[in-house]
């Protein structure tokens, strides 16, 4: 799992993390990492590592005695939980192609691909059979179907982090 592999590149990074935020901010360069939000890391608290590709990869790690522990996970499997009208709305459009709708259908290479076409569907044009690094540069140049598609895109990504992040730090 290439996750797991992600997960355990971080295990030094994970160990050296502290409440001081300069010592961490010097930490953040030595391994050429940024900060998205700030806030006070909880030393060994389970860290979550996910990201879309040809699928979404999820994986966990966690510090046991001092020991990096990657757990892999198949958050990707779970069925897509809409959270708006736009999206229940996505969701009825690709329950007419799958049976199941899971969070990877939408939240991949594929899924930009397939909320670009519900875009378009929605606005009565054609999807033009585009791949999603098109659609990513014609959404970078301002296009707004594409836009609008890498727009909702993120904005699914983002719950999904959320919820897997709440698991983790119920269940992690």
């Amino acid at each position: 799992n290439d996750f797991v592999a992600q997960c355990l590149s971080l295990a030094s990074f994970y160990k050296d993390i502290s409440q001081n935020k300069v010592l961490n901010k010097k930490i953040l360069n030595d391994y050429n990492l940024k900060t998205i939000k700030n806030g006070t890391p909880i030393k060994n608290a389970p860290l979550l590592v996910t990201g879309p590709g040809t699928g979404l990869g999820v994986c966990t790690l966690l510090n046991i005695n001092n020991y990096p522990l990657a757990i892999e996970g198949e958050g990707g499997h779970s069925s897509f939980a809409p959270n708006s009208d736009l999206e229940i709305e996505l969701l009825q459009h690709l329950r007419k192609k799958y049976d199941h709708v899971s969070n990877e259908r939408i939240v991949s290479g594929s899924g930009i691909e397939e909320i670009y076409e519900f875009i378009c569907y929605k606005n009565k044009s054609s999807s033009e059979g585009l791949k999603a690094p098109n659609i990513g540069d014609n959404a970078i140049k301002g296009e707004p179907k594409a836009y609008q598609s890498i727009k909702l895109f993120f904005s699914i990504f983002g719950t999904i982090i959320f919820h897997l992040f709440c698991n983790q730090m119920l269940f992690g």
